[in-house]
């Protein structure tokens, strides 16, 4: 009897430690968000720059995302609305130096507006890798030395050591 529910330990231990082959990813759909981000331009992107455009000029709904990109807290406004996304900017998912990008001259000074686009991981996702995942793996660890130790009774410390 002890030696089937060693097996049965072993089997069971082993299914829980490979959870990440079998647990299903949660599907819930991950809101995209708009970032706009406003830093001073310093003249450090070269010739790749876009032209700058005068604060005036800039399209009313532009302007308004530039204005909140520049009070919001870190100079970085987001929204998941996609009501709020400007139609005349560009929201790169993979963004790099000069995509999504557009030069504000303001007052003397030229600010680098940068638009893109994140998706982050649902929270659902980050709790069952963050927590579940890894107390699968501990449990049928555990469950593995539990067999070990019903597979070979005594071997485990019944002895004293130097014997």
């Amino acid at each position: 009897m002890r030696r089937v529910l060693a097996v049965v330990l072993v089997l069971l231990g082993v299914a829980l430690m490979v959870n990440p082959l079998y647990l299903p990813v949660s599907d819930e759909a991950a809101a995209e968000r708009y970032v706009h981000n406003v830093a001073p331009a310093d003249g450090a992107f070269g010739e790749d720059a876009p032209e700058a455009v005068a604060y005036e000029d800039l399209d009313p709904a532009v302007r308004e995302a530039f204005d909140r990109a520049r009070a919001a807290d870190e100079n970085v406004w987001a929204t998941g609305n996609p009501d709020e996304r400007v139609d005349t900017l560009a929201y790169p998912r993979s963004p790099n130096a000069t995509s999504g990008l557009t030069v504000v001259a303001d007052g003397g000074t030229e600010y680098a507006l940068w638009t893109y686009t994140t998706e982050p991981e649902p929270r659902t996702v980050v709790a069952q890798r963050v927590l579940v995942q890894p107390g699968l793996f501990l449990i049928g660890f555990f469950a593995v030395l539990g067999a070990v130790a019903l597979a070979f009774p005594g071997r485990l410390g019944d002895e004293s050591v130097g014997e």
